[in-house]
């Protein structure tokens, strides 16, 4: 009877020790979803609306004079929108920009200058 009872004891134990083990790992294994803190999928710094630019090729463009935030250098997160666009001649704003500011991603110990943002834009059209 003696030798039952352990080997129940045992048991019991040894699938208590799984299931605690189990419980333990599926729970630790569910991590919330981080939320970047800078970049394109970054949260909405402020919203771009008809602010003129001066596009200066690749993905950048230089804002002088936006009413919510003074100037700033600001690379497109998405080109799509770009292609065919001819880069601006120095010291024009030629473009009219919307779209929505992102923190960017700056190394540690760079100072810029000039503020540097991501932009998700939604349009871009010629100042006429």
């Amino acid at each position: 009877m003696k030798q039952k009872l352990k080997k129940w004891l045992y048991v019991f134990t040894l699938w208590g020790i799984k299931g605690a083990l189990l419980l333990c790992m599926s729970v630790s294994c569910k991590k919330d979803p981080v939320t970047p803190v800078c970049g394109c999928n970054s949260p909405t710094l402020w919203e771009i609306k008809d602010v003129s630019t001066r596009f200066s090729g690749d993905s950048y463009f230089f804002v002088n004079s936006d009413p919510k935030s003074g100037s700033y250098l600001g690379t497109a997160c998405d080109t799509t929108l770009l292609k065919g666009l001819e880069i601006s001649p120095p010291y024009t704003q030629t473009y009219l920009i919307s779209g929505k500011a992102k923190a960017a991603c700056i190394p540690e110990g760079i100072h810029p200058i000039v503020e540097l943002i991501s932009i998700e834009l939604t349009s871009i059209r010629k100042k006429s």
